[in-house]
C-alpha cells in the first residue's frame, strides 16, 4: 500500500500518459485504489481466500508518489492475494463477490481491527471459491 496526497497527482489532459503512483517490485500490480479523506477512518483490506481486516488509517504514513509502499498483508500463502482496499469509518456494510456469483452483505464493524502487517481474520468459508469484488455500501 501506498499513501500519498492527492495534490500530487496534477491534472492533464485525457490523452495523457499520467503519473507513477507506486513503484512495483516484479510480479506485483495495483489491484485497488481508494481516496483517504480523514485520519479518522480505517483501510479494509479483503483477500481472495476470505481473509479480512481493518487498519487504522495513522498506521500508514504518507509517502511521496512513486514510492515502493508498505507492506499490508502477511502469509499470502494462506490468505491469498489482495483483491481490495477500502477506506471505512466502521459504520458501513460490504458486499463481497464471489468468482462463482456468492454475494454475501456483512458490517464492517464485524471485522476486526489490527495491526498492519497481519494476515487478518476470516471472513466467509470459500471451499474451493475465491473472492473477486468487494463494494462498500453506504447508507
Amino acid at each position: 500500500i501506498i499513501r500519498f496526497p492527492v495534490s500530487d497527482v496534477r491534472r492533464m489532459g485525457r490523452n495523457a500518459a499520467g503519473v507513477q503512483a507506486i513503484k512495483l517490485q516484479p510480479g506485483d500490480e495495483v489491484v485497488s485504489m481508494d481516496v483517504v479523506p480523514s485520519e479518522e477512518g480505517e483501510i479494509l483490506t479483503v483477500t481472495e481466500k476470505g481473509f479480512g481486516k481493518r487498519t487504522p488509517v495513522q498506521l500508514y504514513r504518507v509517502q511521496k508518489r512513486g514510492g515502493t509502499g508498505l507492506r499490508n498483508i502477511s502469509d499470502v500463502n494462506k490468505t491469498g492475494h489482495v483483491v481490495a482496499v477500502r477506506y471505512v469509518k466502521g459504520d458501513e456494510e460490504i458486499v463481497v463477490v464471489t468468482r462463482n456469483g456468492m454475494m454475501i452483505r456483512m458490517p464492517v464493524s464485524e471485522i476486526g481491527v489490527i495491526g498492519r502487517v497481519t494476515k487478518g481474520v476470516k471472513l466467509i468459508e470459500l471451499g474451493d471459491d475465491t473472492i473477486s469484488k468487494v463494494a462498500v455500501v453506504k447508507d
